[in-house]
């Protein structure tokens, strides 16, 4: 990544990101009830909540390692596999420092929270991907071939 990007990268908090606002449910709710939630919504998880504050996460990769890969009941509570305690991110973190964390950490999703914990959004791998493309189109759609690099797998495979 050239310097210059990388600098405004590491200097550009989360809180200038349009965020996605989140899909928020209730603790008690069917694995059943959030599957169609979330095919609804096209969002690729759901923050839980139990008495208003954030409980756990649930996602998509949930639903096919979890559910179909183990067979769980439709009619689970989604309480009882959801995914927590929940890594959050504040607004004050970069941009670069986000992207660190969801290489390491494999996330796509992070809830977003105040000091005072309430979601403030979702940052989403896709927001900050369509965030390059908005403000450095250059970079990202008009790269010239370079012959240095080989292709890891045949081309349509």
């Amino acid at each position: 990544m050239p310097a210059p990007l990388r600098k405004i990268l590491s200097e550009t908090t989360l809180s200038r990101l349009p965020l996605t606002p989140p899909l928020l449910v209730d603790i008690g709710e069917t694995v059943e009830d959030i599957i169609h939630k979330m095919n609804e919504t096209s969002l690729g998880c759901v923050l839980i909540l139990k008495d208003k504050k954030l409980a756990g996460i649930f996602t998509e990769r949930d639903l096919v390692h979890r559910v179909i890969d183990e067979n769980i009941d439709l009619q689970t509570p989604i309480g009882n596999i959801m995914n927590s305690p929940v890594t959050t991110l504040s607004p004050e973190k970069s941009i670069a420092q986000t992207i660190c964390m969801m290489v390491e950490k494999g996330y796509r999703h992070i809830p977003l929270m105040n000091k005072e914990g309430e979601i403030l959004g979702l940052v989403r791998s896709r927001d900050i991907i369509n965030y390059f493309a908005e403000h450095f189109p250059y970079e990202v759609y008009n790269q010239p071939p370079d012959p240095t690099l080989i292709p890891q797998t045949p081309e349509g495979a």
